[in-house]
């Protein structure tokens, strides 16, 4: 997850995906307050059906706090470029400790 604003980043190693772990939701939503976001928010993801699952159940936790959902267009790596390049963040990070 990376927070466009403060560029904050972060990912966790989950045990299944989607929003079936109840420990996923919650490291989201202390990642979102650690970032600042205590009020209304805009989340977008792209399509894969486990991550939307995921921010749905985020949304409903956080009960008062708006949270809008927005999804990349399925072909649109390039809509999406600050969370692919999130993404390969990480990946050299997890390398670089390995």
């Amino acid at each position: 997850m990376r927070d466009r604003a403060t560029k904050f980043l972060t990912g966790h190693v989950v045990e299944q995906k989607g929003a079936g772990q109840q420990g996923a939701v919650s490291q989201v939503i202390k990642d979102l307050r650690k970032m600042g976001h205590h009020d209304k928010i805009v989340i977008r993801t792209d399509q894969e059906a486990s991550i939307i699952d995921l921010f749905k159940r985020v949304a409903k936790d956080r009960g008062a706090s708006k949270t809008i959902l927005e999804t990349a267009p399925r072909s649109g790596t390039k809509a999406n470029g600050e969370a692919e390049n999130a993404v390969q963040s990480i990946e050299q990070m997890v390398r670089t400790y390995m």
